[in-house]
């Protein structure tokens, strides 16, 4: 299958609203809302099934890190098999990573040449 018929199968998800994330977000902190959909919309699919799953978020941030202008959102659980599983289709590294100082695994995504992460 050539790339073009493949992304014709599997168009990107359209981008997430404000109104996905706003059941995640403690007091409806608007500076969080914004970064969330801010993020690629590869990235925020994932993310919004890792909420939906339960999974925590425990840190949301315009990181500058690992590029200025990065965004930078850690969970406190693991990704779910199935999140790490549909990342690639929607154009999402998955990384184990395992290092205590820092994170277990992430997944990232590359827009306009600024790397973003969701991390745990």
């Amino acid at each position: 299958m050539t790339p073009t018929a493949a992304a014709a199968d599997n168009p990107p998800p359209p981008p997430a609203t404000r109104d996905d994330f706003l059941p995640f977000i403690p007091t409806h902190n608007l500076q969080t809302l914004a970064i969330l959909i801010s993020l690629p919309a590869g990235l925020q699919t994932c993310l919004l099934a890792e909420l939906r799953r339960g999974n925590p978020l425990v840190q949301v941030e315009r990181a500058d890190w690992p590029h200025p202008g990065s965004l930078f959102i850690s969970l406190g659980e693991l990704f779910d098999p199935a999140t790490r599983a549909m990342a690639p289709g929607l154009g999402v590294a998955w990384r184990q990573v395992n290092d205590p100082h820092y994170w277990r695994e992430d997944l990232s995504q590359v827009r306009d040449g600024v790397e973003h992460l969701v991390v745990c």
